[in-house]
């Protein structure tokens, strides 16, 4: 079955008004216009904007029956689903080559053979607030984008980068600029994700949220934080504009790695957390899940040190590591606990090592023993 553009030209033909009716006049041949019964139908209007012209998606028809006009032409008669407030296309990439492939709609009513417009048309007739997301922007999509940024905004973007997992809140990009409050650093991400969304010529989010051209969102329940879009950072990464953050390692006991090495006796070895962890992913996943307070003890690192010891935690392996083999894959959430050093000590204490309940319940008693002096 094939797929039809009814182009409508609002500066030729005036306002088009959707509904669940489609009436399109062609002077297109007879012929031609029945094979389009029983296919679908894409009304695309277009509006005169600033000397240029901005496309709208006005309705998915299916087309039923071709009547002849007494004064020459046809009307395609069909039913359907109109789209109200009309979704405008002009910025989405894949649309400008519908265009060319339409001749710019000249052609007013004509068959679809761009496939990707097809999948793309039907993705957003599925769910209409799916138009930027039907977008997925490429590595290089967003080099041709990014070089185009003013200075200001590229400083944003690598503040981003250079975060713990390419995330962070408008209080951190506030204390990093120097903003005496969040809402500057609101504005300022907000026009950053505007500039490099206009770069990539794609339209405003649904929502209005310019931010999801270049990240995804989350609320950590005090907060709303951005995450970098992966392709976004591997645009950075290969202009070369930043290091990578430093914050993939972090402490671990001699006793919990698995390794045939002899090490000197006392001596902490600083490891990177991928060895066990297989990957940062791990290590976040665990920690988005669990937080940053000691599992053991109920240690909070940056109550007790400020924004010093904000996020810092070891990451403890409830599985001892060396009974663990080298295709083990980590559930972050089940196989790793948050724990401060000294209960991170503690727990390996003996052998086999305590676990956190064991040391939780130690603890527990020694304070109740405490209190009772």
């Amino acid at each position: 079955m094939s797929d039809y553009i009814a182009y409508h030209s609002v500066e030729k033909w005036g306002e088009y008004s959707p509904d669940e009716n489609l009436n399109f006049y062609s002077g297109k041949s007879e012929a031609f216009l029945r094979k389009s019964i029983g296919c679908n139908v894409w009304v695309i209007v277009g509006k005169p904007a600033q000397k240029r012209t901005v496309y709208f998606l006005a309705g998915k028809y299916t087309s039923e029956k071709i009547r002849p006009r007494p004064i020459g032409g046809f009307d395609v008669i069909g039913l359907g689903k109109s789209f109200l407030p009309m979704i405008e296309l002009s910025k989405l990439k894949w649309f400008s080559r519908l265009k060319a492939e339409q001749g710019n709609f000249s052609h007013g009513f004509n068959q679809i053979h761009d496939a990707q417009a097809l999948k793309k048309l039907s993705e957003i007739a599925e769910n209409e607030n799916a138009v930027l997301e039907t977008e997925d922007f490429r590595v290089e999509d967003y080099i041709k984008a990014l070089k185009n940024l003013p200075e200001w905004c590229r400083e944003i973007l690598v503040i981003q980068f250079q975060q713990p997992r390419h995330e962070f809140s408008a209080g951190e990009l506030a204390r990093v600029k120097g903003y005496r409050n969040f809402s500057k650093a609101n504005l300022s991400y907000g026009r950053t994700a505007h500039l490099v969304c206009d770069a990539l010529e794609a339209s405003k989010p649904p929502s209005g949220q310019w931010q999801s051209t270049i990240s995804e969102g989350y609320h950590n329940g005090d907060v709303w934080i951005w995450v970098m879009r992966p392709n976004l950072v591997e645009a950075i990464r290969q202009l070369g504009w930043a290091r990578e953050p430093q914050y993939q390692t972090f402490f671990l006991n001699p006793e919990e790695q698995a390794t045939t090495e002899e090490f000197v006796e006392g001596n902490a070895q600083l490891i990177a957390v991928n060895i066990f962890e297989r990957n940062q992913k791990a290590r976040t996943a665990c920690l988005r899940h669990h937080g940053f307070v000691c599992s053991a003890c109920n240690f909070d690192f940056e109550k007790n040190y400020g924004e010093l010891g904000r996020e810092f935690i070891h990451v403890h392996h409830i599985k001892p590591l060396a009974e663990i083999g080298e295709e083990y894959t980590v559930d972050p959430i089940n196989d790793l606990l948050p724990v401060c050093p000294n209960c991170h000590a503690m727990l390996h204490r003996k052998t086999p090592a305590l676990t956190v309940f064991e040391l939780k319940e130690l603890i527990a008693n020694l304070r109740a023993s405490a209190a009772l002096r």
